[in-house]
């Protein structure tokens, strides 16, 4: 009877230990991980709204690389201005969209800068090109302008990659963070 009472008095001081114990995590480690999610979130959401631009921005490069052939082919001086015209119209769209952008994760400052000013500096490559269309224009010319204008696209281009991956490394950081903490709040939320 002795040996009965005192595993009841065992049995009854380790289930009032258990319940009084820590179950969860603290109010800081919940706070921390609340935060830790918001910043991931804001960042997921930024990044999203980027590459749907990018995306738009490489289309719109594709066509006006297209386009140049076409205006090669082109014969009559004033279409060929036109078709200048309208590529320099596409460029600064893509940057005029960039701007539009709200993004709320100041790292995607970079970018949004870089990617307006790159698109300006087309447009104003392929407006200028209006300047050299004549009824016959040098074969020289011709490539020196496509060549200037490839060269601030792989500039621009290299840029952006750059500043992208800095951004996705530090996004990635966040999203590793956030697991982190929330994988520690799980176990402390089973009583592991």
């Amino acid at each position: 009877m002795k040996f009965t009472t005192k595993l009841l008095i065992a049995a009854l001081g380790l289930s009032i230990l258990t319940a009084c114990g820590p179950k969860g995590p603290s109010k800081e480690q919940i706070a921390a991980e609340e935060q830790a999610k918001v910043v991931y979130e804001i960042a997921k959401e930024d990044y999203n709204k980027y590459t749907e631009w990018r995306k738009s921005a490489n289309k719109v490069i594709r066509e006006v690389n297209n386009a140049i052939s076409t205006i090669f082919a082109e014969k009559d001086p004033a279409k060929v201005i036109e078709m200048y015209k309208d590529r320099a119209k596409d460029l600064s769209d893509v940057s005029n969209k960039l701007n539009e952008i709200q993004f709320s994760d100041s790292r995607f400052a970079p970018l949004k800068t870089k990617g307006i000013e790159g698109f300006k500096q087309l447009s104003e490559l392929f407006s200028e090109s209006t300047k050299y269309i004549t009824a016959d224009i040098p074969n020289e010319t011709r490539m020196n302008m496509v060549n200037r204008r490839n060269q601030v696209i792989n500039a621009i281009n290299k840029e952006l990659v750059q500043i992208e991956k800095d951004v996705l490394q530090q996004i990635n950081a966040d999203a590793k963070k956030y697991n982190e903490i929330r994988s520690e709040n799980d176990k402390l939320r089973k009583g592991e």
